[in-house]
């Protein structure tokens, strides 16, 4: 009757759940390109960070990166994050027209700047180390005022986005949710594994996007 805010995945398999959300008749498409964002809180941090996008677009090219951002900025806004900082994950900091990841991570920096992803600093391509500390940065002799305080990574593909967060979820101490964003409602897709903790955050992240 469409009074439900939002839908929580289950013990379904991924796969039927989201064959529901994109059914082209009776699904929750928009025209907008559906994107998944894990939001971590990293203790050691004392910090909140999405990871976009580890559970909805296998191999993204640049145009889908965008959206995935674009997705991802907005939700970054609701949560009262005015301007997100934004890191472009990739394995080295020097732009190498031999990796595709590289390249996208320095265009997508420089769209950050002239402001065609809204409120947002875009940097990248940037590695993991310099992403999470700014000290990793200055070692490097980076200067760069994303490093050490970053609300946002977009990571090159889902293999490595989903191997980042399921790794921190058994080696850190965290908290995590998980949402898929550009749906009509928001969609929280979560894995079977995950517990009680995560899918009552996921809930709550899903009330974020509706409020």
């Amino acid at each position: 009757d469409g009074d439900c805010k939002f839908i929580l995945k289950g013990f379904t398999q991924t796969a039927d759940f989201l064959r529901g959300v994109l059914d082209k008749e009776i699904g929750l498409r928009t025209g907008r390109l559906l994107s998944h964002t894990a939001i971590v809180e990293i203790k050691k941090f004392n910090r909140i960070i999405q990871y976009t996008d580890g559970g909805m677009n296998i191999y993204p090219d640049l145009n889908a990166k965008v959206q995935i951002l674009k997705n991802a900025i907005e939700f970054a806004h609701a949560m009262q994050i005015e301007i997100p900082n934004v890191a472009v994950l990739g394995p080295v900091e020097t732009v190498n027209p031999d990796i595709q990841e590289n390249l996208d991570g320095a265009i997508l920096s420089k769209m950050g700047q002239r402001g065609q992803l809204g409120k947002c600093n875009v940097e990248g391509p940037l590695a993991m180390d310099i992403i999470l500390s700014k000290e990793a940065a200055e070692h490097k002799k980076l200067n760069c005022d994303v490093c050490g305080n970053t609300d946002i990574i977009l990571v090159p593909n889902l293999v490595s986005g989903n191997a980042i967060v399921k790794t921190m979820v058994y080696t850190s101490d965290i908290e995590l949710g998980g949402v898929i964003l550009g749906a009509k409602a928001p969609c929280l897709l979560l894995s079977r594994a995950d517990t009680l903790k995560t899918k009552l955050n996921s809930i709550a992240l899903g009330n974020v996007v509706t409020d």
